[in-house]
């Protein structure tokens, strides 16, 4: 068993109350360390910047971690997702609405925009594609859609929808991603599935 970031137990929540969902990202790309999303029981969105030592002398891993209470997000949260570079977070929620937070700063983490999806569609499941650049939504209607940030005319980044594929009978169950290029699978609640490609 490896222990990237230390044997002792890192502490998520300020408050240390339990969490009922993770969302652990390694750094890549230059981005060292991980961030940990989580959402407690109480509902609350929380997010820790680990950072680690390495000793030179013995090789032993410590860690450290500062912990930021986000506090009670509107709307039931699904899925937590966190960005490779360790600079975005996005979060969907029950009644259809993305969230996203810019964690650059750990300190400074806010909520920098929040979009519905549209229809009264609820979102189900959501997956980064290779690079995480852009993300695949899953709806409640059995809708696929992608989207990404993109710079508004203030220069501060926005949630926006670059496309839509083609559409499930039932509820998206599932979201599975191919690593090395743009493709996804998607599945449903009846049991099919079907292929996409990101980028058509």
């Amino acid at each position: 068993i490896r222990y990237p970031y230390g044997e002792a137990p890192i502490k998520v929540d300020p408050e240390g109350r339990p969490l009922r969902m993770v969302a652990v990202q390694p750094g890549s790309g230059g981005a060292s360390g991980a961030v940990v999303a989580a959402l407690t029981d109480d509902n609350r969105l929380v997010v820790s910047r680990i950072t680690t030592q390495t000793s030179f002398m013995t090789g032993e891993v410590t860690a450290s971690s500062r912990a930021i209470d986000l506090g009670t997000p509107s709307g039931d949260i699904t899925q937590i997702l966190v960005s490779t570079n360790l600079r975005n977070m996005i979060a969907s929620t029950a009644d259809g609405r993305l969230l996203y937070y810019d964690i650059v700063n750990i300190d400074q983490t806010r909520l920098a925009d929040a979009v519905e999806i549209g229809g009264g569609v609820g979102i189900t499941t959501m997956a980064f594609l290779n690079g995480s650049i852009s993300w695949i939504v899953g709806g409640s209607d059995g809708s696929v859609s992608q989207w990404t940030l993109v710079r508004d005319d203030e220069n501060q980044w926005r949630i926006r929808q670059m496309r839509s594929f083609d559409a499930h009978d039932a509820p998206i169950s599932a979201i599975a991603v191919e690593f090395t290029r743009r493709g996804f699978t998607t599945g449903d609640a009846a049991g099919h599935i079907k292929i996409h490609y990101g980028t058509s």
